[in-house]
């Protein structure tokens, strides 16, 4: 007697069961995809819209949000050829894909901004509070170097109430914090941050998050040892969260600035062959951009033979068996930098990025600051230098 054949929706359903044992990352989106094309192989819209619904978040996190594009644009699609499709999870998911969007600058700005209208018109029909959208919105027009439209939905938020699509308060607050930082109102994020990480119930990804986020505001608020404490504490969180580059770009500016610059180039090369591929060009941009401070303060030091590991599939001129040295490795920064500042801010219509990019000055002034105070990192950063 044979054995039946599995059904190919049984074997989708084995292929996300196994994803979902997996921890966030490359190979839990890789069994997604398999199970969306062969779902898409039998034609099945549903299994196909629902198992793409289920692959979103892993995608997101797992900086790919070339993939999510992608995917969420084909389930908008099928949403509105067929109402029987549940648009819940969509309403939801809309946030993850509009926060990736500015870091895509082949994706024109209006295009970005009618996403922007159309979640809002997708709430309104749901008849959910728009409260969501607004925070999305001042989220993406930061990206885009619009404070002034940033403002305006900041503004907006007060004034909408929470529903059933609403984040939870933990990560309301994490934004306004978040919020503040982008807007430079430094004093006021520290502020907001203590009060957060006050609370023993905040979840590890959000104290591993705001600690990191508020390292460069502490060392611009003096807060030497208050900024050394946390650092120390979220590096370790973050790596037990598998978060992206970005956020161990700031702990690699921060060390850099308090002078630990052993502790700099071991953290920045942790995360930089996973940066170098990274789709959103406004991360890869921040990681970058660190990466060019860090070496300007290696050379700043003395320390240009110090050679940076570097993935060989960086293709970086003057590597040699996986290794480029300082001067070397800053030339090919400058020029990565370059074409990213150029792309995003001839999409975004704002001189945004370079100004980003000029604030590593004042990253400067802090490091020499720092050299000549009493703070904890700085009394020993001669004897950690590399």
């Amino acid at each position: 007697m044979s054995r039946r054949t599995p059904d190919y929706d049984d074997r989708v359903y084995d292929l996300i069961s196994k994803a979902d044992d997996l921890p966030e990352g490359p190979a839990k989106v890789a069994i997604f995809e398999e199970a969306i094309a062969l779902a898409d192989l039998h034609n099945d819209t549903a299994l196909g819209y629902d198992t793409r619904m289920e692959m979103l978040w892993p995608a997101y996190h797992a900086s790919r949000q070339d993939l999510l594009l992608v995917h969420f644009a084909w389930c908008l699609a099928k949403l509105d050829e067929d109402p029987d499709l549940d648009d819940h999870d969509a309403l939801w998911a809309y946030r993850w894909v509009l926060d990736s969007m500015a870091g895509f600058p082949d994706i024109p700005r209006s295009q970005i901004e009618a996403a922007i209208a159309d979640m809002a018109e997708r709430y309104r029909k749901r008849g959910a509070s728009l409260r969501p959208c607004y925070h999305l919105h001042r989220r993406v027009y930061l990206d885009l170097g619009d404070r002034a439209a940033a403002q305006a939905a900041h503004k907006k938020i007060a004034g909408t109430k929470r529903d059933w699509l609403s984040d939870d308060h933990e990560t309301e607050k994490a934004f306004a914090i978040f919020y503040a930082v982008l807007q430079e109102e430094y004093a006021k994020a520290v502020r907001l941050g203590e009060k957060f990480l006050s609370d023993p119930t905040i979840t590890t990804h959000f104290r591993g998050l705001i600690m990191s986020e508020l390292l460069m505001p502490l060392a611009r608020e003096g807060q030497w040892e208050r900024a050394a404490e946390y650092q120390k504490i979220s590096l370790p969180l973050l790596k037990r969260e598998r978060q992206g580059a970005g956020n161990f770009a700031e702990h690699a500016e921060y060390l850099a600035v308090v002078g630990n610059l052993a502790s700099a180039v071991k953290v920045y090369e942790s995360h930089l062959e996973s940066a170098a591929i990274e789709p959103n060009r406004i991360m890869r941009f921040d990681y970058f951009r660190a990466g060019k401070f860090l070496c300007e303060r290696l050379l700043t030091a003395g320390k240009s033979k110090v050679k940076f590991r570097v993935p060989d599939s960086a293709a970086i001129p003057g590597a040699e068996a996986g290794r480029v040295p300082c001067e070397a490795f800053a030339a090919w920064l400058d020029a990565q930098i370059a074409d990213l500042v150029r792309r995003l801010d001839a999409r975004n219509g704002t001189p945004f990025y370079a100004g980003e990019l000029a604030k590593l000055g004042e990253s400067a002034e802090l490091a020499e600051r720092c050299a000549g105070s009493t703070a904890p990192e700085a009394k020993t950063r001669t004897r950690r230098s590399p």
